[in-house]
């Protein structure tokens, strides 16, 4: 068992892979009376193809969630929210683009609930009956979110920006791929993403880790490796489709307006080109930016985000605004990204502020475990020293960065009043 050290303070993370090729995180915090546990697979939405035993695979659409719902239900008919309301704890699961998750939270019987939580993940009971039930209960999910506005914004978004990037198909599928899925199907993909060796776990808690590494032992039976390859598409640059408008019964506009932006501008460790990337947007764009107080004493917006999001081959930044001048508030973001600045004093204050976040996520399990996630989906390690990596962020190489942005690849989705006409305001 491997220690690892966070930001050299003094608090205990475990590492240990186990022979099978699990990898388990141990985050001890002995002053908290509460406990977690996220137990996760590499298969999500955005998984379409992989290769196996010179075969290739295509994965129904919705495939990743559907097995998220149906791991819940077990042979003898008790279920994962019925299992854990026993002990006051909560039970959760969901499917990302890139992962799906399987997690619980609580206070009392921390030995019970975790060999609960590897049993119904790792012993999946599905039958042509169950399956066939699961399907219209999915189905109203997915109408559900049809009728979304956001929901709405992004699902056009993803499918105008990329031509085959995989990425644009919807976590959950559409209905006429939710009726292809089977009990065949479900348990090829189960038994190909949910070996060991494409899983973690991670727990956070007061307790001894040898115990938890030998109950993950017994309770996680080895299995026989059956080596597989996830295919990706090479995604052009371009974008499918540059703008599209909706109606819908709404009172304020809604728009996004998304760029995608190649890594290879980036170079090859993305991990710091997303902190400058984040410096860039939060300078400009941020709460605190003149942009922003510009924008909000002109009364252009009643709602403005932005976000970054990553897929095969690009990075996409995402401008997500509520408004009542779509028209302007387009322009004047088109401007601002033309005229890009951050001062030395501006990234100094950034750094400061992410190494005060590093700081204060210590304390904080859950904030915690969520990192150790997501730099695993994100760069395949936890990256344990961010401090340091923050104290090394360099601002020349950030303004050579900026200035050789490329902004040309964009797609822009509108929603408005079916009252208004198609100027979308001034």
């Amino acid at each position: 068992m491997k220690r690892i050290k966070i930001n050299n303070f003094n608090e205990k993370l475990y590492y240990e892979k186990l022979d099978n090729g699990l990898e388990i995180y141990l985050f001890l915090t002995p002053r908290q009376k509460s406990y977690c546990a996220y137990f996760t697979t590499k298969f999500g939405g955005a998984n379409d193809k992989y290769k196996k035993n010179n075969k290739e695979y295509s994965i129904i659409p919705g495939t990743a969630h559907f097995l998220e719902h149906k791991l819940f239900e077990q042979e003898d008919g008790e279920n994962a929210l019925t299992f854990y309301a026993k002990s006051g704890s909560n039970v959760n699961a969901w499917t990302t683009k890139k992962f799906t998750t399987y997690y619980f939270e609580g206070c009392e019987n921390f030995e019970g609930n975790l060999k609960y939580l590897l049993n119904y993940v790792s012993n999946p009971y599905l039958t042509d009956e169950n399956v066939k039930k699961e399907k219209g209960i999915i189905k109203q999910e997915i109408r559900m979110y049809k009728d979304d506005p956001d929901s709405i914004l992004f699902e056009k978004l993803y499918n105008n920006l990329f031509h085959i990037d995989s990425i644009k198909r919807d976590v959950a599928g559409e209905e006429k791929d939710i009726d292809k899925i089977t009990k065949e199907s479900l348990m090829e993909c189960y038994n190909t993403f949910y070996q060991p060796n494409n899983m973690f776990l991670i727990v956070s808690g007061n307790f001894k880790p040898k115990d938890v590494i030998e109950l993950v032992k017994k309770e996680i039976k080895d299995k026989e490796k059956i080596p597989f390859e996830v295919i990706k598409n090479e995604e052009p640059d371009t974008v499918l489709k540059e703008k599209e408008y909706l109606k819908r019964d709404i009172k304020s506009d809604k728009f996004v307006l998304a760029y995608k932006i190649n890594k290879k501008l980036f170079g090859e460790d993305l991990y710091f080109a997303k902190y400058y990337f984040d410096i860039i947007l939060e300078s400009n764009f941020g709460v605190g930016s003149e942009f922003r107080e510009r924008m909000r004493l002109n009364k252009l917006f009643t709602g403005f985000t932005t976000y970054h999001v990553e897929s095969n081959n690009h990075l996409v930044v995402m401008f997500l605004v509520e408004t009542t001048k779509t028209n302007r508030m387009i322009n004047e973001i088109k401007k601002e990204l033309k005229e890009l600045k951050v001062t030395k004093e501006e990234f100094e204050r950034s750094k400061k502020e992410y190494i005060s976040y590093e700081i204060r996520k210590v304390e904080n399990q859950d904030m915690v475990v969520d990192s150790i996630l997501n730099d695993i989906i994100s760069d395949g390690k936890y990256h344990n020293q961010r401090i340091d990596d923050i104290k090394s962020l360099d601002y020349d190489y950030l303004l050579s960065l900026m200035h050789n942005l490329d902004f040309s690849n964009s797609s822009l989705v509108v929603i408005s009043s079916k009252e208004k006409s198609n100027n979308f305001g001034k």
